[in-house]
């Protein structure tokens, strides 16, 4: 009786701990962002493949798709900005650790800018 008792009450600690999660530290919202712009980028280009084929030569149309895409990108960056900014003002720290870790997830929003209209003008041109 006393194995079963004290394998649940270790169960429920485990179910609390992992239900609590680890703090929010900046290189984990930095993960957490740049793994969702990395995902959006990869679908998004799926989806170029599909749809830019149909407007082969339509610039302005393509653009405009693109554009669309491009825009929810930073969505997403703005999304881990904002967190940033939060755990700052939560935790009192320096801006320029905030600004490190911005810079950061920036970046990883460029570089997925970059590959997804390089996949959009080169399936629809």
């Amino acid at each position: 009786m006393k194995k079963i008792l004290v394998g649940i009450l270790l169960a429920m600690m485990m179910l609390t701990l992992t239900a609590c999660g680890e703090p929010e530290t900046y290189e984990s919202i930095y993960e957490k962002y740049s793994q969702k712009i990395v995902d959006a980028t990869t679908k998004y280009i799926e989806k170029a493949e599909k749809e830019s084929a149909s407007l082969a030569g339509n610039t302005d149309a393509l653009e405009d798709l693109c554009s669309d895409k491009v825009i929810e990108l930073i969505e997403i960056a703005d999304d881990g900005m904002s967190a940033f900014i939060d755990l700052t003002n939560k935790e009192g720290n320096q801006s320029d650790e905030w600004e490190y870790w911005n810079n950061k997830l920036r970046d990883v929003l460029d570089e997925q800018v970059d590959r997804l209209n390089d996949a959009y003008w080169n399936s629809g041109l």
